[in-house]
């Protein structure tokens, strides 16, 4: 079974208390869902830098950041877009990059 890194971007964050408390019990009980196909259901990232070649470091311009990670284990590419579709970072405008990881 192959694992694939999730990348989350973006979304609409809820204004109120009670929003944000909904869209995150709705979260949890969406990785619920996943079982055992989740390897870590990850966290939110804030601060980014980035290291360039010539090792200088410098603050992230990146125009598409990821807000948060999680590891998850499916048959192919396919099947881990499958079990995303419930994702609610979906519902608020998000988008969620599924990257293959390879064995070394």
């Amino acid at each position: 079974m192959a694992q694939y890194l999730l990348t989350y971007h973006g979304g609409a964050q809820p204004e109120s208390k009670e929003a944000r408390n909904k869209h995150m019990a709705d979260w949890m009980k969406w990785i619920e869902t996943l079982g055992t196909a989740v390897a870590d259901s990850g966290h939110p990232i804030s601060i980014t830098k980035t290291i360039a070649s010539d090792g200088k470091v410098a603050d992230s311009a990146d125009t598409n950041p990821a807000h948060g990670y999680s590891l998850l284990s499916a048959d192919d590419i396919n099947a881990a877009a499958k079990l995303l579709q419930a994702c609610p970072l979906l519902k608020i405008g998000g988008s969620i990059e599924i990257h293959e990881t390879m064995d070394m």
